[in-house]
């Protein structure tokens, strides 16, 4: 979208759930993994990736399977990511936000844990 000064442009917010997936349960965790799937329900997918993934039967196109095709196939500009649950040592309602750019979304990498040994 390019605004050359003379149009009444307007900035737009779509709200929509976003499924996701957790392998397990991040009871007592401080790290929670969850995952999305790019199917053809995504609202995360360009039209053009959810008509390649119709065209190939619901399975991801090959030529789409690599980090830049990936990242091509995706647009948002950000994920709200909101979460509620109950303190276990209140019982009250407990609140988490957290906003996502598009460049925080890292594609094509894998997340490792880091070990650090103190000599003492």
């Amino acid at each position: 979208m390019v605004d050359e000064g003379n149009s009444n442009l307007v900035a737009r917010k779509v709200f929509c759930k976003l499924n996701v997936e957790a392998p397990d349960h991040p009871f007592f965790k401080r790290v929670w993994f969850v995952r999305h799937e790019l199917n053809v329900e995504s609202p995360l997918l360009t039209a053009k990736a959810r008509r390649l993934v119709r065209k190939n039967k619901g399975y991801w196109p090959e030529e789409l399977n690599h980090c830049q095709g990936v990242r091509e196939s995706i647009q948002f500009h950000q994920l709200m990511v909101s979460m509620s649950g109950t303190s276990n040592s209140s019982a009250s309602s407990v609140y988490g936000q957290t906003i996502y750019n598009f460049v925080d979304v890292v594609i094509g990498y894998r997340f490792a844990t880091t070990l650090f040994r103190d000599n003492q």
